[in-house]
């Protein structure tokens, strides 16, 4: 097991299929690792994705503007390769930046 330093996630390094892809047999390399790094308010953003508030009440708890909070769900949906809050909040649980229960 890798250790990580707090406030970053080692993640397969996956990239999108193509169709061709479905239909070949993998024999290459193991899938290469890359260590993602997130700041302060990354991680509170997150935790708070995974709570029932509007992205307009995170970002009154946050203390920023609408707008900004929309800068660090885009940044974070393309860092993470997400589409959606849902898919932030799973990785989020994944990961163990929020935990269950």
């Amino acid at each position: 097991m890798s250790t990580v330093k707090p406030g970053a996630v080692l993640v397969e390094d996956r990239q999108p299929l193509r169709m061709n892809d479905a239909f070949r047999r993998f024999d290459g390399p193991e899938p290469r690792m890359r260590l993602l790094t997130f700041n302060e308010r990354e991680l509170e953003f997150m935790r708070l994705v995974c709570t029932e508030w509007t992205y307009k009440e995170i970002a009154d708890r946050m203390y920023l503007s609408p707008r900004t909070i929309d800068g660090y769900r885009d940044a974070l949906f393309e860092k993470l390769n997400v589409r959606t809050r849902v898919g932030l909040a799973m990785y989020a649980v994944r990961h163990g930046i929020v935990p269950l229960g």
